[in-house]
């Protein structure tokens, strides 16, 4: 943009030659928008900032020079200067928002938009999750940090269906012990027999079953969540013992039944504990059943309940309750499973037949 040709008149046209400082600008605008988001990024210190701003006044300093320069020397007349000068900031003012934008867009999508939610990207910023950051610091001031590192890398569980990453909380939960002993045996005993007692179609289901009830934890009946069936017990305070006796029960099954689960509230809570129990000394239990413990018992209500007479077994029958559970092969984790536990020791079911998806535009079970 500098040099111009000679002297001039009004009525000239100048054409100015290249010059140096627009490509020296983009650079320098560059390299401090680079600086900025490494920067805010946690990447790189302040200095690629620094060298950026430097050329920057470097930049400014030399172009506005130049222009000035070739002004006074009377290079070219009024109103090209003033093109030039318009022209130059606008450039400068034109490159400041592009990279402010392109630099903007990508902090954006780094730190705002939170990508770890998506599966991808740190857990949280890596200042915060340094051994001197916030978190680590308030931890070792309350006497709760063991250990803290820098360099320790680890992987982190994700949902299998969302991609999120897995947050744990730790919290009481029911179980059901699959191995305390009976007058009669354990759970898992009692659910092996049954299993060698029943007839798989096709025979391979059996050793799936097996090897998933001989090799399982205890089985986790609780969950924290705000909608399902209760588990409607009460918890003695100080002792964690939960409250058995059959008129608190006979009182809990007669408001379930008259209101539904929203009966387990905390407002009929004395009603379900009578005169004999003062609330102030228990807690009402809020967690939910798990879901797979409500398909489980489906042979009770649908066999024994009286709904439906004509599958009801006659009086005195001591065989499975029912002649055949029919579903496809991933239920052997699921409802044959919670089926089998929650009927031991007695089996509910004389025979499993696996079925198989068919290939139409609906998944059908043959």
């Amino acid at each position: 943009m500098a040099q111009a040709h000679a002297a001039h008149g009004g009525d000239k046209y100048y054409i100015p030659h290249g010059s140096k400082w627009p490509i020296i600008g983009s650079i320098s605008l560059f390299i401090t928008m680079l600086g900025v988001s490494a920067w805010l990024n946690g990447f790189t210190g302040p200095v690629v900032f620094y060298v950026g701003l430097a050329l920057v006044a470097f930049m400014f300093f030399g172009w506005f020079g130049t222009v000035i320069g070739e002004s006074q020397h009377g290079l070219y007349n009024a109103g090209v200067d003033r093109s030039f000068r318009m022209g130059m900031m606008w450039f400068i003012i034109s490159e400041v928002m592009f990279f402010a934008a392109f630099f903007g867009v990508l902090f954006y999508a780094r730190n705002l938009s939170v990508p770890w939610l998506g599966g991808e990207g740190s857990v949280i910023n890596p200042k915060f999750n340094a051994p001197d950051g916030p978190i680590c610091t308030a931890l070792a001031e309350s006497g709760a940090l063991i250990a803290a590192s820098a360099d320790y890398k680890h992987s982190y569980p994700h949902s299998w269906r969302s991609k999120a990453k897995v947050i744990f909380r730790c919290t009481p939960q029911w179980f059901v012990p699959m191995d305390k002993a009976t007058t009669d045996g354990t759970l898992r005993d009692k659910a092996m027999t049954a299993i060698s007692d029943t007839r798989f179609i096709p025979e391979k289901g059996r050793n799936r079953l097996s090897s998933m009830v001989e090799g399982r934890p205890d089985w986790v009946l609780s969950r924290q969540r705000a909608w399902g069936v209760p588990i409607t017990l009460f918890v003695k305070k100080g002792t964690n013992q939960y409250l058995n006796d059959a008129a608190v029960n006979a009182r809990i099954i007669a408001g379930i039944r008259e209101h539904g689960v929203d009966g387990w509230s905390d407002e009929r809570a004395q009603e379900y504990l009578g005169s004999d129990y003062a609330l102030a000394d228990y807690e009402r239990v809020t967690d939910i059943l798990d879901v797979w413990f409500d398909s489980g018992c489906t042979h009770a209500f649908v066999l024994e309940s009286g709904k439906w007479p004509d599958l009801m077994r006659p009086e005195g029958y001591t065989g499975p309750r029912a002649d055949l559970y029919l579903e496809g092969s991933d239920q052997h984790r699921g409802w044959f499973q919670s089926s089998l536990l929650e009927s031991c020791g007695r089996a509910a079911m004389r025979r499993i037949r696996l079925s198989s998806p068919t290939a139409s535009r609906w998944t059908r079970r043959a």
